[in-house]
């Protein structure tokens, strides 16, 4: 099985799936019925959406958003999200890890969508109160494009909601345990601020003129600038004894000064007084949660784009190998480098540091977005950044994994293999790899299905040209002069049989494929979904006996498999979630009429 497979895909607003819609997938197997034009396709063309935007680096594909948008709302949004899990086998008493995402895109003036919201969900720990993180995002004007054609795609994000009260109850716990010595630390940190700022205000003042403006090059003299290269050596090496000295370092946190909040009152205040008093009050975990967020959402800011949140230095990385005095000398620039660059620190960045110094041995890979209380523990991640790129681990490999076969183009697939040496010869292409490699398998699931024939590639032009042959005994013939079924089904088993560890997303398998021969694609699913995720969109009731089978001689079990029945209610989606039993029946019935009394024959 793969590593993650998808779990859930939750839709709104998309298509005819006007209100919010959850729909279940198997580990293994998921079977979509449903009539003509319900939403099946609907269901496989979500998913290949998100995959494709992820693997195009954009947010979502944009050629044909105005087409997803559901004609019943009044609403200008769409959601589109889904849930990975980590691939374990339920039914065998594993702790399943889930990961979810749910991304609002709003329709703008221009009718372009962007993605004004992003919430994260992790299931692990706390199946009722999930949320992991939210942002939310604000697009950048078109004068702000215009002369930042880099910013393309990203939008200006801030956290929208971080204060999930499973998150910070270690931090929380630690904090009150160990205060005297983060007060300590944090009266370091203030030492440490003051040396650099009084070394800081030293070096502006021979930098500007008695008018307070800075002093042009040409103005500094040899004594001014023997005296700033003395002052910048200082400070340098006050940061280079701090981050020398083992355990807590007060250089990783220059706080900031901040405005009151009090009306009338323009002083500063130093930010560590601040945070000192709020832990020298009386204990309270959701007085401590709300403090540590909103210092998080008021010192934070980011650029998103596609899965991932930024700061300067991963746009800095992001933009490698271009020319970034071009970008710097653009308008606008230098405040959204302000706006993401890191520098504005806060109290749970601190609070991770130094519990991790104080509770661990391990002071050389400190993190700022991870608290380790322990030795023997991973930590816990608490900055929205960080728990975007731990749950990118399961949700990008989920994304790249996904392919996509549909009915229509397998047929194109053979369309493409005509050239001017046969009626399907052609240069060799990953579709005929994919045969050649597997030509044995395909060959024993072609007797598996009653046909007397097998499948050849032989080299036929002087460019390495190939053409797929159908051979039986000393006779051949061109693959696209065999009949329909024999071509659809080795264009779909060429994909399955060659993937390994993928979610594949199959429309209409059965196609041209006689009932007999439907029944026996359970078998090939089956035994195929051990090394893939397969989600189906299909007619085919004689497939599902077959799984029903399959189920019922236990080669596949009920955690394994979903079967979901699509309809149309009022002209909009709706989905019915059928279980089934042991025996490989059903606890649930159909609607429509749609497989009755047949069960009966099973």
């Amino acid at each position: 099985m793969p590593k993650f497979n998808l779990n859930q895909l939750r839709l709104k607003n998309f298509r005819a799936f006007t209100e919010l819609t959850k729909i279940n997938f198997g580990s293994r197997i998921t079977l979509i019925f449903g009539k003509g034009s319900v939403g099946k396709s609907t269901i496989i063309d979500a998913i290949n959406l998100l995959s494709s935007s992820y693997k195009n680096k954009t947010n979502l594909l944009d050629n044909t958003n105005r087409f997803h948008l559901s004609k019943k709302t009044k609403l200008k949004e769409i959601l589109l999200g889904f849930t990975v899990g980590e691939g374990f086998e339920v039914h065998k008493g594993g702790n399943e890890d889930k990961r979810g995402i749910d991304q609002y895109f709003t329709q703008n003036k221009e009718g372009e969508f962007y993605p004004s919201n992003i919430e994260l969900y992790s299931e692990l720990d706390d199946f009722e109160n999930n949320k992991f993180v939210s942002i939310q995002n604000t697009p950048y004007g078109k004068e702000i494009l215009k002369d930042n054609k880099f910013l393309e795609g990203f939008v200006n994000s801030n956290v929208l909601f971080i204060e999930n009260e499973n998150s910070w109850k270690e931090l929380y716990e630690y904090t009150y345990k160990h205060l005297d010595k983060l007060i300590k630390n944090l009266n370091e940190c203030r030492k440490f601020n003051t040396k650099r700022d009084i070394i800081r205000l030293k070096i502006s003042k021979i930098q500007t003129k008695n008018n307070k403006k800075f002093k042009l090059a040409s103005e500094f003299t040899e004594k001014d600038k023997k005296n700033i290269d003395k002052l910048r050596a200082e400070e340098r090496n006050i940061f280079d004894e701090s981050f020398e000295a083992r355990g807590f370092n007060p250089a990783m946190f220059p706080f900031l000064k901040i405005l009151s909040n009090k009306k009338n009152i323009k002083e500063k205040q130093d930010l560590i007084d601040v945070h000192i008093n709020f832990l020298k009050k009386k204990p309270n975990y959701k007085k401590f949660i709300k403090y540590i967020t909103d210092d998080i959402k008021y010192q934070k800011s980011y650029l998103y784009k596609n899965y991932k949140l930024y700061k300067a230095r991963d746009l800095f990385a992001e933009l490698r190998g271009a020319d970034i005095d071009f970008y710097q000398g653009k308008r606008g620039f230098g405040k959204i480098l302000t706006d993401i660059d890191g520098s504005r620190n806060t109290l749970s960045e601190f609070l991770c540091t130094s519990l991790t110094t104080i509770c661990t041995k391990d002071f050389e890979f400190i993190d700022k977005e991870v608290f380790k209380w322990d030795d023997e523990v991973s930590g816990k991640i608490l900055t929205a950044d960080g728990m975007f790129s731990a749950c990118n681990k399961m949700f990008w490999p989920l994304l790249n994994q996904i392919k996509v076969v549909r009915h229509q183009e397998n047929f194109n697939n053979i369309a493409r293999t005509l050239s001017q040496f046969g009626s399907s010869s052609t240069l060799t292409t990953s579709f005929h790899k994919n045969i050649e490699e597997n030509v044995k398998a395909i060959n024993r699931w072609y007797s598996e299905f009653g046909y007397d024939f097998n499948i050849s590639i032989d080299k036929v032009g002087p460019r390495g040209e190939t053409e797929i042959m159908y051979k039986k005994d000393k006779f051949k013939i061109p693959s696209d002069l065999g009949g329909s079924g024999a071509q659809h089904l080795l264009t779909f088993l060429s994909e399955i049989i060659s993937s390994q560890d993928n979610t594949i997303l199959l429309e209409e398998p059965e196609k041209a494929l006689h009932a007999s021969m439907q029944i026996k694609l359970a078998k090939l699913f089956s035994e195929t979904s051990k090394n893939n995720q397969l989600i189906i969109e299909t007619h085919s009731e004689n497939l599902l006996y077959g799984l029903l089978k399959e189920v019922r001689d236990k080669k596949i079990s009920t955690e394994e498999i979903k079967i979901i029945y699509v309809y149309m209610e009022n002209g909009e989606s709706k989905i019915d979630e059928l279980e089934l039993n042991d025996k490989g029946g059903f606890k649930s019935k159909w609607r429509d009429g749609f497989f009755t009394e047949k069960l009966d024959l099973l």
